[in-house]
């Protein structure tokens, strides 16, 4: 049978328009998966961001008779004094450019317990600065995510009663307790690196008696020695 003069069909404006519309509803779909995915790798990025500084920390406390790294107010600042273990782009979360759509993000996002420096203000009784003064290394906050009006200080304002301590209202305050769809992470003195999430999470921690999450002696010695 002759095929000449016989032209192909194209696709009519319908079939095109339902092409386009299946296109559109699996973009639809597949959508908040891939922002998941993208807000999941940047969640996972932190995380090794503050194991990195863990690591950095117990390589400078070996050098230097296990005293741990000071800030603003004790130098030197761990800003500073971590510079020859990890590189300063390791104090910013990957995070920071998406919440605060600048071009140039912040020079830290983390900062440092106060509870970990040489008597802090408010508690100046107190001295955890060395890895051996910590009873309880694994249970205990070394570095936490700043809330962003928070970041021109590099260290939190725990020990000091007058600013509410840490209390859940402080806490919040002073943590982005919600940074990553509702968890944020969290360094402790051993090393490692726990996501929270505020309510199911870092709440309880704050609460149950005798917590050591922010106070390294545990939350009943400093209500103990509260009322001497």
């Amino acid at each position: 049978m002759s095929t000449i003069g016989h032209r192909s069909r194209g696709f009519t404006i319908l079939e095109l328009f339902a092409v386009l519309s299946i296109l559109g509803l699996i973009a639809f779909l597949f959508f908040p998966v891939w922002i998941d995915a993208k807000a999941g790798s940047r969640n996972a990025r932190c995380s090794d961001n503050l194991s990195q500084i863990g690591r950095a920390i117990g390589s400078r406390a070996h050098d230097h008779d296990g005293r741990l790294p000071g800030c603003q107010h004790n130098p030197p600042s761990w800003r500073e004094a971590l510079i020859p273990y990890v590189s300063r782009e390791t104090f910013i979360c990957p995070e920071e450019p998406f919440l605060e759509n600048s071009v140039k993000p912040r020079q830290w996002t983390y900062a440092l317990s106060d509870f970990l420096t040489p008597h802090p203000y408010g508690a100046r009784e107190l001295d955890f600065s060395q890895l051996d003064t910590v009873p309880s290394p694994s249970q205990t906050l070394a570095f936490a995510e700043s809330a962003a009006e928070f970041r021109i200080y590099d260290h939190f304002h725990f020990a000091d009663s007058r600013e509410n301590g840490f209390s859940l209202d402080a806490f919040g305050e002073q943590v982005d307790v919600e940074r990553h769809s509702g968890t944020a992470n969290y360094l402790f003195v051993d090393g490692h690196v726990e996501s929270l999430a505020w309510s199911s999470g870092v709440k309880p921690k704050l609460s149950y008696p005798n917590s050591r999450f922010v106070h390294p002696a545990g939350t009943a010695a400093a209500k103990a020695f509260a009322r001497r």
